[in-house]
């Protein structure tokens, strides 16, 4: 079998947390199964051969996450003509998930304005207009093709999620919550 490229590897790891080079590659390695990433990279690998929301359910099924969405409300959504869902992201790249999986079920075109880091998923590229949420002068400048995507995507009569707060929620030891 091909061994394709994990999503996340301990180079993504390393890049990220500017960890010091002694240790470095055992401290990755480390980090990946404490926070779940080789369960990630697991369930990936099972499934990153479907595409669309068919990916999204099983990714979702594998990592057993479930939500619960009353189905009067998906039947509120238009079956033609733009429209903009506007949503708050506490859990990161897993709303986005979570969002193509509903809204992409009832509409075929609907589309995300996402981070750049969710477009390197494969089964996700065709729903996501990348964007760089870091607030540099570079990452601006980054961001503008996928936003003129996003409004030619509206423009053209079709349905965008966007998710303006640019950030996740952060986990604060002494509360109960995020």
């Amino acid at each position: 079998m091909n061994q394709q490229k994990p999503l996340i590897d301990t180079a993504d790891i390393l890049k990220a947390t500017r960890i010091p080079s002694r240790g470095a590659q055992g401290a990755a390695k480390f980090l990946m199964m404490l926070l779940g990433i080789n369960k990630i990279n697991k369930a990936y690998e099972e499934v990153r051969h479907l595409k669309g929301t068919d990916f999204v359910e099983n990714i979702l099924q594998k990592l057993s996450i479930t939500f619960e969405v009353n189905p009067e409300e998906l039947k509120r959504i238009p079956s033609s003509g733009p429209f903009i869902t506007v949503s708050n992201h506490p859990y990161g790249g897993l709303d986005g998930l979570i969002l193509i999986g509903l809204l992409g079920r009832q509409r075929a075109d609907f589309k995300v304005l996402g981070n750049y880091l969710l477009h390197r998923i494969d089964p996700l590229k065709d729903f996501i207009f990348p964007v760089d949420p870091f607030e540099s002068k570079k990452a601006r400048a980054a961001s503008v093709p996928g936003i003129k995507m996003a409004i030619r995507h509206i423009a053209e009569g079709h349905p965008l999620g966007i998710f303006p707060a640019g950030e996740v929620s952060s986990y604060y030891p002494h509360s109960s919550g995020i």
